[in-house]
């Protein structure tokens, strides 16, 4: 199971509303312990094509904040935006953020002035930079830096890292703030109704297909009542 989720057997609804309406347009249903980003852009796809609607913007949590994510729909020229991600651990002392990375050189420098050069690629996608030893011998920063065993400072960066900033700068502009802001009245109350009003929380019957089925009824359910209090705005 993910962190922070209940153990035990469970489904997920990976569910996508549009933010005018607040329609539901997709709810696709897996076991508890797939993550959420493995399906998210077979379901973008196939609501493409079952729509015919091009996406122009998205709003993420967390969650979904990989680099394929991002690569894809800035190739498609979706305009994205999500939530960020805090990871616990690493170096608290001299982390990461204060390493500028210099795109004309391909290198980062260190807080005190020093290169760390381009070394090898993993097979994880993540390229590493490290520094020069004599570099670090005297520095003032040395012993918060890295540990004792080691002899200079490495710092890891994804190939599809500058599709990821371009994510996080979007979500710094006055529209991608709006957006962003509308996932609480949008998405997450699509969510609380089918919990608290449709009996969304439990499962009825068991295997992926019957929850999949009760989904498919809470939603038209939803949808429903929603067209039904637009049209009567409307009159």
């Amino acid at each position: 199971m993910r962190n922070q989720k209940p153990q035990g057997f469970f489904y997920l609804d990976h569910r996508t509303v549009d933010a005018k309406y607040n329609f539901i347009t997709d709810t696709y249903i897996t076991a508890g312990n797939v993550h959420d980003a493995v399906p998210y852009l077979e379901r973008l796809a196939v609501q493409k094509q079952k729509f015919e609607f091009p996406v122009e913007a998205v709003a993420l949590d967390a969650g979904y904040f990989t680099g394929h994510i991002c690569k894809t729909l800035n190739e498609a020229g979706t305009f994205v935006v999500m939530g960020s991600r805090r990871f616990k651990g690493g170096n608290t002392k001299v982390p990461k953020r204060l390493f500028t990375y210099v795109h004309s050189m391909d290198a980062y420098a260190c807080p005190m002035g020093c290169k760390l050069s381009y070394a090898t690629t993993d097979r994880d996608g993540y390229r590493h930079y490290k520094s020069r030893p004599q570099d670090c011998e005297n520095c003032p920063l040395r012993s918060d830096c890295f540990s004792a065993k080691s002899k200079q400072r490495s710092i890891a960066r994804h190939i599809w890292e500058d599709e990821k900033e371009k994510v996080r700068a979007n979500k710094r502009t006055p529209s991608g703030k709006k957006l962003y802001k509308l996932r609480s009245q949008t998405i997450e109350r699509s969510y609380a109704d089918a919990k608290e009003l449709h009996g969304f929380r439990y499962a009825r019957r068991r295997g992926r297909k019957s929850v999949q089925e009760q989904a498919y009824l809470t939603a038209a359910t939803q949808n429903i009542k929603k067209m039904a209090l637009l049209l009567s705005r409307r009159t």
